[in-house]
């Protein structure tokens, strides 16, 4: 009889050390949320130092396209964005490149890091809606930058 369990015990003890392998390694914040973020965003609402600025013809248009496909061998890449219907003074440039911020990348991206348009952006994401929040202290892309100085709130859909 105890030949004949040992088979039975020996092969249990292989089916339990090849199911105790290594744990998959928990997704990071970039990982998870890149999908998120990926897609035209249409601004619904939109406040430079809590003054209204969506009217019909400021930003009524406005939309942002995020960019980009998560690969875990570069987790702190650039992703690419884009704009239209922007109006002539307005803190975005027509185009350019993103990343998260190492330090907070659940809450925070930098845009065109490098650039004379460098600017550090919070966000808030769901599946549905898109927040971001900075404050714009720059030059102002078609010139005129005390109109465009300021806290800026936009909200996307």
């Amino acid at each position: 009889m105890n030949k004949l369990r040992l088979p039975f015990y020996l092969l249990a003890l292989i089916i339990i050390a090849i199911g105790c392998g290594e744990d998959e390694p928990k997704p990071t914040v970039q990982e998870l949320t890149l999908p998120k973020l990926v897609k035209t965003w249409t601004l619904t609402a939109i406040t430079l130092d809590n003054v209204n600025k969506k009217t019909a013809t400021e930003y009524n248009n406005f939309k942002l396209s995020i960019s980009g496909v998560y690969a875990k061998a570069t987790p702190d890449a650039e992703y690419s964005y884009s704009v239209s219907g922007r109006t002539q003074l307005s803190p975005w440039p027509a185009s350019g490149k993103w990343k998260f911020d190492t330090t907070s990348p659940e809450t925070t991206i930098l845009r065109d890091k490098g650039t004379d348009n460098e600017l550090q952006m919070t966000y808030k994401v769901t599946d549905t809606s898109l927040e971001i929040t900075f404050n714009y202290q720059g030059t102002g892309i078609a010139g005129r930058s005390e109109v465009v100085k300021g806290q800026w709130v936009m909200t996307f859909n």
